[in-house]
Formats: structure tokens, sequence, C-alpha cells
């Protein structure tokens, strides 16, 4: 069933396009009676070319970044996927999937939030195993609220804090991360920079998380250690 994409309301009409990225690892039941749309880039941009002339705004929604899950920057990748659907049309992109907040950017006057963060998402449990979401990372989201005329579109933020599933607007006029690490789109270009984070989030975040993160006994977390994973794990850091 195609579902249309146009919303309008009081005479705005805005089309709404969702796409989803396979390295996202998507998993519908058999039974299920929807499909997930796959995001290509060139077939966003002739949907955006289909639907530009017919609505007043082009909000696209990808469900993207599996490859940086968890950290606190995005895939460099999708930095230049992002501009080129700009380029093509669209008003604002509202990127989700990361389970953290990543920071936004404003390219040709256009917000692009690479992700909101994890709004409400819980701990998964896949085959009686616990996966945990860092919950210093995962407790900060933001919710993108949008003003419109037929000229003019107005985007902006509140802040939601999540504290042991619980959720509180964060009223308080102070910088956030996110503003903060704006700094560090452009850098992530530097293929230099780019690697040297990239060995911090997947080889020494990931220990650094094991023993400290969600308020962990180091200690007692060195009791569970298996020896032959971390060796596995030595020649793989050296190898890369």
């Amino acid at each position: 069933m195609k579902m249309n994409p146009i919303y309008i309301k009081n005479g705005i009409k805005i089309a709404i396009l969702n796409y989803v990225i396979k390295d996202t690892n998507p998993n519908l039941p058999k039974d299920a009676k929807v499909n997930p749309n796959w995001f290509y880039l060139k077939k966003v941009e002739e949907d955006i070319a289909k639907l530009k002339n017919k609505v007043n705004y082009v909000i696209v929604y990808p469900h993207w970044g599996g490859k940086m899950e968890g950290a606190k920057l995005p895939d460099r990748e999708l930095i230049p996927i992002a501009h080129k659907i700009i380029d093509a049309g669209a008003d604002l992109i509202i990127g989700h999937h990361s389970h953290t907040l990543h920071p936004y950017e404003i390219y040709k006057g256009k917000y692009i939030f690479y992700s909101l963060g994890n709004f409400c998402f819980s701990d998964i449990q896949i085959n009686g195993k616990i996966i945990e979401f860092d919950k210093k990372r995962s407790s900060q989201s933001i919710i993108v609220n949008i003003e419109c005329n037929s000229r003019y579109l107005y985007v902006y933020y509140i802040i939601i804090n999540q504290k042991s599933h619980y959720l509180t607007i964060d009223n308080h006029e102070r910088l956030l991360y996110d503003d903060r690490m704006r700094i560090f789109i452009p850098l992530l270009h530097i293929n230099t920079l780019w690697f040297l984070y990239l060995f911090y989030e997947k080889q020494l975040y990931p220990i650094i998380r094991y023993f400290f993160s969600n308020n962990r006994n180091p200690f007692r977390r060195l009791k569970t250690l298996n020896i032959i994973s971390i060796k596995k794990k030595i020649k793989t850091i050296i190898y890369q």
C-alpha cells in the first residue's frame, strides 16, 4: 500500500518522506503488512523532484547511521549525502537511529538533524541476552518543533532528559551538547581526525564503557573478563 506523503493544514502543504538505510538492520516480522522504503540517494532526489512544485516544504526522515550507532558524532559519509538531499530541494532533514544525540548542521540555511537521540527507548533483550544502552550517552534527546507559513519554515527544539525511563523537559537556558559539538562536523572530512575518532569510538570507548558505564564497579568487571576474547580484540586493533 502506497501512502500519500503530502499533509495539508491551514492551506500549507508539507511532503514528508521516510527512508531506511540497510546498515540499521531493520527486522520486520514475516507477516508484516508494510515494507521498508529503502534509502537510495537517487531515489530520494527523484521523489523530492516529483513533489517539490506541489508543496510548500519537503521534510526527509532518514533512518540511518548504523555504522556509528551509539557514537557521539555522525558517520562522516552521511554528511555529503545530507547536503545532496538539501541540494535536491529538501527543506529539513530529521535523522534518527543512533540512540545518541548527534550535532545538527545548518547547510544553505536548512537544518540537518543527524540523530535526535534515544528518547525513551529501553534496553534490548535478544535470545535471553540483554543489550544495555549507554545510560550517559542516551539520556539526552531533542524533540524538533516546526512552525511555518507559506514563505518561512521556523525550526527549534525541546531538550528531553531520560532517567530510569522517566522523561522530563529541560527548561534551563544552557548550551546543549549538540550545539557545542557542531564545530566538529566540518572536521570529520579530515582523514586523520576521522580515523582517530573512529579508533576511539570502535576500539577504546567499548573498553571504557565495559568498565565504567551505567555506574559499574570496574573491579567487579575485571572478574568477568575473558582472556581469549581480550587477545582477539588486541590482535584486531594491531592489524587494523
